[in-house]
């Protein structure tokens, strides 16, 4: 009797330890993957910022894309909405990719044209012929040929 109570009593203390464990690893890791995808946010323009200048070295292009990203909360738009592409993605066995990878990038470059103001600036100019050219990103018709 007194070894089964022994075992029992242990058990219990193994059990709330155990317990305590698992909530303390969720509790971390939710709050790990929060941080990282502040992170994420803050320094997303990274990479763009060094194709676009490659002399500048990683803590410069990290302070720009920082400072890029204070107050640009549209990108939180976009995670929102890519994960879902994610679907399609699974369900075709990764063939998806083809065209969600392309599609990801391609929004994150013109987000970043964006908050560039590069976008403004494409929009306003004239060719050199001096005729005015619509962006074809944002056009609501399109020419013949």
């Amino acid at each position: 009797g007194m070894y089964v109570t022994a075992i029992s009593g242990s058990m219990k203390i193994t059990e709330g330890i155990f317990i305590g464990y698992v909530v303390a690893m969720c509790v971390l890791g939710i709050g790990g993957e929060v941080i990282a995808f502040i992170l994420s946010l803050k320094y997303s323009m990274l990479f763009l910022i060094l194709l676009e200048d490659n002399t500048k070295g990683i803590r410069q292009a990290m302070r720009e894309s920082k400072a890029l990203m204070q107050g640009n909360k549209k990108i939180l738009l976009y995670h929102v909405k890519l994960p879902w592409l994610v679907f399609p993605w699974l369900l075709s066995f990764g063939i998806g990719f083809l065209w969600i990878g392309p599609y990801y990038t391609q929004t994150q470059v013109t987000f970043y044209r964006d908050i560039t103001g590069e976008l403004d600036r494409t929009e306003n100019q004239t060719d050199p012929y001096g005729t005015k050219q619509q962006n074809p990103q944002y056009s609501t018709w399109s020419a013949s040929v």
